[in-house]
Formats: structure tokens, sequence, C-alpha cells
């Protein structure tokens, strides 16, 4: 499977998960935009493909958008139009999202043209299943890992929420250099009520407003949306700040906080 589909894939499962299992609709959520931040995928691929970090997210983005409805990322709909959307030839983009040869070993090669269609829907569904069992394996160990931590949070905690992981040693970067403690919680209340929450219990942090994300900061940096964008090396983890958003899917109505702290 290729890099840039082993990050796009959950967000199909994300989409999935919207009728097999809503209730952890966030917490999947919270898994991609983690494993995007930790993978350093979105530098390298960015470095290769000649763009720019922004410029691939979106991308990204559009190509989800635009063949989830086609083929649930399933058929031929990511290589034919995601060059158009990385504005790359079709060469260059498989060039920097080919396989390694030891993946590509690994992999069976199934001619799609010698099954049925009952037999393709019930291959598609085995993958599915399995990909969801994954995950939902990862997110029970992420949340496993973070219970009773909720004392060590430095910053005020938006309540009613629910804790999603606390990482209390940090997010590693690309460099290997820990963070700072980065604890995620979602709730059902609106951005609109968070917000107003933050302003109130910190007074003396500033707040920065960028695409309907809300950062709460102490000294807000100049380079605010282009270290919110820098997933390799995490900068913006090395603040106490707070991230308020909403990834506004359909049917969804979560709000994420993210809270990066001092250790206590």
């Amino acid at each position: 499977m290729k890099k840039i589909i082993s990050v796009i894939v959950i967000t199909t499962l994300l989409n999935l998960s919207l009728t097999v299992k809503a209730s952890e609709t966030e917490v999947i959520v919270e898994t991609q935009i983690n494993m995007l931040k930790q993978s350093g995928q979105v530098n390298s691929l960015s470095s290769c493909l000649g763009i720019t970090e922004k410029e691939l997210i979106e991308a990204y983005k559009k190509t989800v958008t635009t063949c989830i409805p086609k083929d649930g990322l399933e058929g031929q709909c990511m290589e034919t139009l995601a060059p158009k959307f990385f504005s790359v030839s079709k060469d260059k983009f498989m060039a920097c999202t080919s396989d390694d040869d030891e993946t590509i070993e690994q992999e069976k090669y199934i001619d799609y043209s010698q099954l049925s269609n009952i037999e393709i829907v019930a291959l598609e569904e085995k993958r599915r299943a399995e990909s969801i069992a994954s995950l939902d394996s990862l997110i029970t160990s992420v949340k496993k890992m973070s219970e009773g931590t909720e004392g060590k949070i430095t910053l005020p905690v938006y309540r009613p929420s629910t804790l999603i992981s606390n990482y209390i040693k940090g997010m590693q970067n690309s460099k290997g250099k820990l963070t700072l403690p980065v604890a995620t919680f979602t709730s059902e209340d609106s951005v609109e009520t968070i917000v107003k929450f933050y302003k109130e219990s910190l007074s003396d942090f500033k707040i920065s407003e960028s695409n309907n994300f809300y950062y709460f900061i102490k000294d807000i940096p100049d380079n605010l949306l282009q270290q919110s964008l820098d997933m390799e090396n995490l900068p913006l983890y090395f603040l106490p700040h707070v991230e308020i958003y909403s990834l506004g899917g359909k049917g969804q109505k979560t709000t994420t906080i993210v809270i990066s702290y001092n250790p206590s």
C-alpha cells in the first residue's frame, strides 16, 4: 500500500466508523492527527513533491473529499486525481508515493477482473473490518495509557469533556526531541462555549484564530500558522498553549481540545 494512502486510509476509516462506531469517531480523528504529526510523512512527501506542507495538506483533503464518495479509496480515483490536486505529474507523484520493496513483497496482487461483484464487496468489507479492528486496538491502548493522568495537567481542563490521550512525557519529533506533555480531550459542547471558558480561565493568555482553529498562548509567535503545520519538528508543542477546534464532519458536533502544558 502506498505511503500516502497509509495516511489517507485513516480518513476512510473515519467515514466508515460514522455508522460502525459513532461514539469513537472523535478518537479516530485524534488518532489520525497524532499519526500525521509524528509520522514525518508530511515533511518527506512535500519535499519530494516540491510543494509546501500546507499545499500537501490541502491537496490531501481535496483528494480524500473527492475520492471517498467515488470508490472509498479502494479503486483508481487516488492515482488518477491525486497528481492534479498535488499539481505534479503522475510520474512524479508515483515516484514519491511508491511502496518500499519489502512492502510490495508482502502484499498479494488481486485481479479484481476475475472476481464477482459479491466477492469484491466481501473482500473490501473484510479489509475494512480488519483495519477498524486494528485502529480499535490502538485507540484502546492510547486511552488505557492515559487513564489516571488528568491530575498531572497544569492548565485548566474544560468540563464536561472526555480524556482521549495524555502524552505525559511529550511527543517525539523527527529529531528525537520530546515536546511538553500534550493532552487531548473531546466535548459535545460548541467551540464558542469552550473558547469563552478559556478566555475567562486563561485571562493572561493571548488568543489567535486561524481557519476556525483557536489558540491560547501567552506569547503568540509571528509564524503561528507555519508552526502549527510543521508536523516534523512540532515547534508549537514546546510552548504551553490550548488549541480548540471542530473538524465539522457530517453529523459531527464534537469539539477537540488539545492542551500542551508544563509538567507538574
